[in-house]
């Protein structure tokens, strides 16, 4: 290979790189050993097993935690939540993102915050109406196109 060319592993590694950015940055609102595992696997590019042997669980345990906490990052209400811009107040931002992407329970939740787990239940339905209300997309996105906007258009 000469040294003018990029081999296809590098620009694999590269567009892995790029991608993992976004989880990356929401993986800091992560609880501290759930944003070191996220580290360690994205950042470090560690494979399962060296973490598997200084965390001391078993691959494959390490891999489902894996899997679940990208499941959360990844949630396009996550990104709403973590987007500064939302109009949400601080406290159902907070709950919220406590609930959805650290995983917490309501009970713990209630514990945390003094209030009572039905006043967190109805805190999260509400964030979560909030966001089908939006489309499913932040407000900041703009509103989803109609198809009929495209019809009208062609007219």
């Amino acid at each position: 290979m000469s040294s003018g060319h990029i081999g296809s592993a590098a620009i694999e590694n590269a567009a892995a790189k790029e991608a993992s950015l976004p989880l990356l940055e929401r993986a800091n609102y992560l609880l501290p050993k759930d944003r070191q595992l996220i580290e360690l696997v994205f950042k470090n590019r560690m494979a399962l097993r060296q973490i598997s042997g200084l965390i001391g669980q078993p691959p494959g345990t390490i891999s489902r935690r894996v899997q679940r906490l990208c499941v959360r990052l990844s949630d396009p209400l996550v990104a709403a939540l973590l987007d500064a811009r939302i109009p949400l107040s601080p406290d159902y931002r907070q709950l919220a993102i406590e609930f959805f992407l650290e995983g917490r329970t309501s009970r713990e939740l209630a514990d945390l915050h003094r209030i009572t787990p039905v006043h967190v239940k109805k805190m999260i339905e509400y964030v979560r109406g909030w966001f089908r209300g939006t489309g499913g997309v932040s407000k900041l996105a703009g509103p989803p196109v109609s198809r009929r906007v495209f019809d009208r258009a062609a007219v």
